[in-house]
């Protein structure tokens, strides 16, 4: 019997011995290769600024249609997919008068010819992305006064919206 002891405690210790042997660290079995995951966050760029133009707050309200430029637009965007430009319509209204000067609104490229569209809220679509200063736009309006508009200071507010797209 002690034969049989001896030769299985010899057994048992010899598979031990191999597997802390193949567990333990052995340039047979180093790594050849590995991987680094890497990344990061692009915020938008996305802004505008509109420079009201000299005349925009002492526009001619005598009878008949009007569209004067009232204000420059700068708007860049590092979207590759351009932007979305909205810009509401309203009234300009005094105080004491009951006959507001309804107004729609427009834009052209920087130094463009004035539009002959308007639009009550309009809204334009750029398609790609653009560096700060290169995405100007000249905002225009167009008004009627009525012939015997009331008298006083008239006054708005357009306001200017954009999103990515």
């Amino acid at each position: 019997m002690m034969k049989f002891n001896l030769s299985s405690r010899f057994f048992a210790a010899a598979a031990i011995a191999l597997a802390g042997a193949a567990m333990a660290p052995s340039d047979a079995f180093a790594a050849t290769g590995a991987t680094v995951n890497i990344g990061g966050t692009v915020t938008t760029t996305l802004n505008i600024v509109a420079t009201p133009d000299a005349g925009a707050a002492t526009l001619d309200l005598s009878g008949g249609v009007k569209t004067p430029k009232v204000a420059t637009l700068a708007i860049d965007t590092n979207n590759s997919t351009g932007y979305t430009l909205t810009a509401t319509n309203g009234d300009m209204v005094n105080g004491t008068a009951t006959t507001p000067i309804s107004y729609l609104v427009s834009t052209v490229n920087a130094g463009g010819a004035a539009p002959t569209a308007f639009a009550a809220n309009y809204t334009y679509s750029s398609t790609a992305a653009n560096a700060a200063g290169a995405g100007g736009r000249d905002l225009y309006i167009q008004y009627t006064p009525a012939a015997l508009q009331d008298p006083g200071t008239y006054a708005a507010t357009i306001t200017l919206a954009v999103t990515d797209n």
